[in-house]
């Protein structure tokens, strides 16, 4: 069923850097039930974060909703149609640090045979552009962004540098009780003279 569902008229195909061919669609929720277990599979990767097949398919959290979910998320398929990576995306609760109307791109994750060949910035500058053109087709007249966040930390430096590839910039911290995360920020022009974007560009078939 995933395999079937994975390529439809919403999926774009890319090569990555080795030139192997892979594709990035819109991550549907009956899309996510059939390849719910390779999601959990793939995010539990992610340090100190654990995730169960209900957790993929939730609408929302104790905090908040997940607004717009199946709109604004995505998934890559190599061209054996196997899962390598996701990103998840809904729409911001505006709060005293998110003040203004956007996206929060929530989870990624890339399989880890497939790290190291831009497969995970490809599909960050993918999902951000599909985010920015969804947007342009509703009449929101306020800023809008595509947020994010990450560990504030020196050893997380190399992800710093890789959303700052993909046109973020930090605006803000967001204590937790165990840690402090930078809070970040992309317009559609950042995204679109974004690195992570050129790349997409050159790789896009």
């Amino acid at each position: 069923m995933g395999e079937e569902i994975a390529h439809t008229h919403l999926s774009q195909t890319f090569r990555d850097i080795d030139g192997a061919e892979f594709t990035i669609g819109q991550l549907t929720r009956e899309l996510a039930v059939a390849n719910t277990r390779g999601i959990v599979k793939l995010h539990n990767q992610i340090p100190f974060q654990s995730w169960t097949e209900r957790d993929v398919l939730a609408e929302g959290d104790e905090r908040r909703a997940y607004t717009d979910k199946w709109t604004f998320s995505t998934v890559a398929f190599a061209k054996s149609k196997r899962l390598i990576g996701f990103c998840f995306g809904f729409r911001v609760h505006r709060d005293a640090i998110y003040k203004e109307p956007g996206v929060y791109l929530h989870r990624m994750a890339i399989a880890p045979d497939m790290i190291g060949r831009r497969i995970g910035a490809i599909l960050l500058a993918e999902t951000a552009r599909r985010v920015f053109s969804h947007i342009e087709t509703t009449s929101c007249l306020e800023p809008f962004w595509v947020y994010g966040q990450t560990n504030d930390v020196p050893s997380n430096s190399r992800t710093v540098q890789f959303y700052h590839d993909a046109g973020y910039q930090v605006f803000d911290r967001k204590p937790y009780a165990d840690r402090v995360d930078l809070v970040m920020r992309m317009s559609k022009i950042d995204c679109e003279t974004s690195r992570h974007a050129q790349l997409r560009d050159a790789q896009r078939t």
